[in-house]
């Protein structure tokens, strides 16, 4: 209890409020009530003079001198006469009921943004959002389980504040193995966890210290939202300050999260009945448009063989046909079985394309096709192929063009080809398969405005619309990424291009990446090791000379194609040897094919390229050796003294025994980078630029990249995984392109 005089000073206390404000009687008799009020409540002389001829209150939070924080309403009442008008007023502290008040509202509000939520990941964005707001939490955020992978990714997160904006920004990139890091540990052992203080614990225990400690992020409590017994998602949160475990603030969020399970499988079921009625739809309307390209040919067919009296015209009616079959075992296989594609095999482009142009009424277009390998259903790809051919016999007859001449004709020609690799990631991963393919016309083309919208199962020139939304549902179920741009003669132009395998990327965020310089920098360095190593070469020579296979070792030591000998394969003696990548068969080569790769100066055939610069991947427990090449690589860099070397220890201790080396390498103009999973504040080399990055990537990945100072000839890498213990799969090489795509990795997802 306090009471004040007619100027708003305190003139009396009671013990409770000494004891509450930790203050005495002396000490606050004469002071301000203002100084025990929240900061709001003390207003200019009118709101002074106000408050104390009339009846208020208030809210507050006190915090006593052990750190605790207690919340009280405070209402005051004036007494005495109108010229001496006093002020009594009383501190109530919060009791449950006002508690279970403000969580039945908070419940209320999750359950209507959770309920009217397009999905489930909206609903569990704006889950976090409304717990921020009516607590005093200053952050949080969602983590799921990646679709591919057993770790944790980033789904949504809800900042308070500029710091706290940096710190969501900066785990969108971060994930949890399941057992890993606060999130990792709720999910697998499907209970919260409080942290007393986030900032200051162990890399091991909570990855990203450092990062909190920058937000000013101290206390964390994570917390499972089950259902049916699995974790679909892990909410965590975080306070200002450090505290010990809150129980009342944990009670509170677990029970308006428990509650959660039942309105998340809800709004799966919802998903899911949504995407059965689009995908029936969608089945239906393709049933109906892909039957008509063989129908056509069979009806053509059969008027030409009505008139011509002829058996011929019957036997591309039979082929029309049996397509038909094929087609509608396909679809009722797709709609019963939900499986978009079936099993993928490398491919003939060129096979799958013409089989395809059998198949739809080409009047006078004409079909140039460059083959080349793919791995692809090819059974779904033909149809896709179905669907292109038709788009641009429809729409792209050279006669409508602007520019067309008499001598132009009606006539579109359509052009098929793998995509040239060159330049990219995968010239480097290359298994002789393609890394996507294109299919153009000389027609009119698609306005530039257009083009990002040809796939939309609502576009539409004059047709149904549905040929290139089927086009792209065969294209994402194959993981391709499918573009439409301008073709060499103006007309349309289709790319399809094989999407990498990204294992530490968030599975939950989808984007839109249109060109191949985007795809580079949407891997990851573990990501590319890993499938540099997957796809290595193996050329298998049956019963060899022992001089022939020694040269032939030597001609491919720097290719990183294996070269290994068998005896020859039963019925099989035309075959000499044969190029493979794993189980699969790239090339088959008799013994004079054979020879002429041999010397190196003869080699015109691109099955096995001629490098003249070096690839070798390896699979090993020997860091010794990788320890070598990474010495030979930063020793290059040190005689060329300038340029850019990055640097990859995972663990900051690793660079412990490099300190002297470093020291020297910071001595002549290079700019030195170095990343590492660190809990230290400060790194000892100034002139090195340190990144302490708790990632997964940088904690699995030993690489050491140097671009040589500008000049191809000095360049040179080493990237590795540690997919075990002690256990490195890797590749390094200077190879100028793949030296510089390594760069562009690293550069898109650090700051160098």
């Amino acid at each position: 209890m306090v009471i004040t005089d007619t100027e708003g000073k305190i003139t009396e206390t009671n013990q409770p409020f000494r004891d509450l404000f930790g203050t005495s009687s002396p000490e606050v008799t004469g002071t301000e009530l203002g100084q025990y009020l929240p900061e709001r409540q003390d207003t200019d002389d009118t709101g002074e003079q106000k408050r104390h001829r009339e009846a208020f209150s208030c809210e507050l939070t006190v915090e006593t001198e052990h750190g605790k924080h207690r919340n009280f309403t405070f209402q005051a009442m004036p007494f005495g006469t109108a010229e001496r008008q006093s002020l009594i007023g009383i501190y109530i502290e919060d009791t449950e009921w006002r508690r279970a008040e403000a969580k039945a509202q908070l419940l209320t509000d999750v359950t209507r943004r959770v309920s009217g939520a397009e999905s489930v990941f909206s609903g569990l964005e704006q889950t976090v959002e409304a717990v921020c707001s009516y607590t005093e939490w200053r952050y949080g955020e969602v983590w799921v389980p990646a679709e591919t992978g057993n770790y944790l990714a980033f789904a949504a997160g809800c900042s308070t504040d500029e710091q706290t904006e940096q710190f969501l920004t900066k785990s969108t990139s971060v994930t949890f193995e399941y057992g890993e890091g606060l999130p990792g540990r709720v999910y697998e052992s499907q209970t919260s966890e409080w942290l007393a203080d986030a900032s200051t614990e162990p890399v091991a225990v909570f990855h990203r210290a450092e990062l909190a400690r920058d937000a000013d992020l101290r206390a964390g409590f994570g917390i499972p939202i089950i259902v049916d017994q699995s974790v679909v998602a892990v909410l965590c949160f975080f306070l200002r300050e450090r505290r010990e475990t809150d129980s009342r603030l944990a009670s509170d969020i677990t029970d308006v999260i428990s509650g959660l399970g039942e309105l998340v499988k809800r709004k799966q079921i919802e998903q899911q009945l949504k995407n059965q009625n689009e995908k029936l739809d969608a089945f239906t309307r393709t049933v109906t448009h892909d039957l008509r390209n063989p129908l056509s040919v069979a009806q053509g067919y059969l008027t030409l063989a009505q008139k011509e009296k002829s058996q011929e015209p019957l036997e591309k009616v039979a082929s029309a046909l049996d397509r038909m079959e094929t087609l509608i075992h396909n679809l009722l296989t797709l709609a019963q079985e939900g499986q978009a594609i079936g099993a993928q095999e490398v491919s003939s482009i060129s096979e799958i394309a013409r089989k395809a142009w059998q198949n739809v009424e080409t009047a006078g277009a004409t079909l140039d096709v460059e083959d080349g390998l793919i791995l692809a259903d090819s059974i779904r790809t033909q149809q896709l192929f179905e669907n292109l051919f038709r788009n641009c016999i429809e729409h792209g007859s050279t006669a409508s063009r602007p520019q067309a001449t008499e001598n132009t004709g009606t006539e579109v020609a359509v052009r098929v080809g793998p995509l040239d690799p060159v330049g990219t990631v995968t010239r480097f991963v290359n298994d002789g398969t393609a890394i996507g393919f294109y299919v153009e016309d000389d027609g009119p083309g698609i306005p530039a405005h257009r083009r990002g919208s040809v796939f939309d199962e609502e576009y539409s020139t004059g047709g149904s619309g549905i040929g290139l939304a089927t086009v792209k549902r065969i294209a994402d179920a194959h993981g391709w990424e499918s573009e439409c741009t301008e073709s060499r003669d103006g007309g349309a132009r289709f790319e399809f291009i094989e999407a990498e395998a990204d294992d530490d990327a968030p599975a939950v965020q989808t984007k839109e990446r249109h060109s191949q310089q985007d795809r580079i920098e949407s891997m990851t360095l573990p990501a590319v090791a890993q499938a540099v190593c997957s796809r290595r070469k193996n050329l298998v020579v049956y019963d060899p000379p022992a001089e022939l296979f020694v040269e032939l070792r030597e001609r491919f030591s720097t290719a990183d194609i294996e070269v290994t000998s068998q005896r020859s394969k039963a019925g099989r003696a035309e075959v000499a040897a044969e190029l493979h990548v794993g189980e699969t068969v790239l090339a088959t080569f008799d013994a004079a094919r054979l020879r002429e790769f041999v010397p190196e100066e003869t080699v015109s055939d691109d099955n096995i390229p001629a490098e003249k610069t070096l690839l070798k991947t390896f699979h090993r427990r020997d860091t010794a050796s990788m320890t070598a090449i990474s010495h030979e690589i930063e020793d290059r860099a040190h005689r060329v003294g300038e340029g850019k070397l990055c640097v990859g220890f995972q663990s900051i201790s690793n660079f412990d025994d490099q300190h002297h080396r470093y020291e020297q390498l910071a001595t002549t103009s290079l700019d030195v980078h170095t990343f590492a999973v660190s809990t230290r504040e400060r790194f000892d080399v100034e002139e090195v630029t340190h990144h302490s990055e708790p990632t997964r990537e940088i904690a699995r990945s030993w690489f050491v990249l140097y671009n040589g100072g500008g000049t191809d000839q000095y360049k040179s890498a080493l990237v590795s995984v540690e997919t075990e213990p002690e256990l490195f799969t890797g590749f390094w090489t200077d190879t100028p392109e793949i030296v510089d795509n390594l760069f562009r990795v690293l550069q898109s997802r650090y700051e160098l």
